[in-house]
């Protein structure tokens, strides 16, 4: 057994139709590996953005639902990071759970 700990820098892209935002995420992320494959369910993560400054500059952005997508943002990329590594099998379909 095997704990990969890993800090990574994912970006998250808005779409207001009149402008685009690219939110850098900081994401610190942490599995077990046995045999040179992931482990399911060991993965845990943690994510920093700066929220303050998009909810001033846009103030009908609902936190909770980007907190969500987010989420969803470092998964991803977590999960590609995990397939470029070989710890998973490169599959197009397959996000992590």
């Amino acid at each position: 057994m095997v704990w990969i700990v890993a800090k990574k820098v994912f970006y998250h892209r808005i779409d207001f139709g009149f402008e685009q935002v690219q939110i850098p995420i900081r994401a610190k992320f942490e599995f077990d590996v046995q045999a040179g494959k992931y482990v399911p369910d060991t993965l845990s993560f943690e994510t920093l953005y700066n929220i303050q400054p998009l909810q001033a500059r846009y103030p009908e952005l609902n936190a909770n639902a980007l907190d969500t997508d987010i989420n969803q943002t470092v998964t991803i990329g977590i999960d590609r990071y995990m397939q470029d590594a070989g710890y998973v099998p490169k599959d197009p379909h397959r996000w992590l759970e």
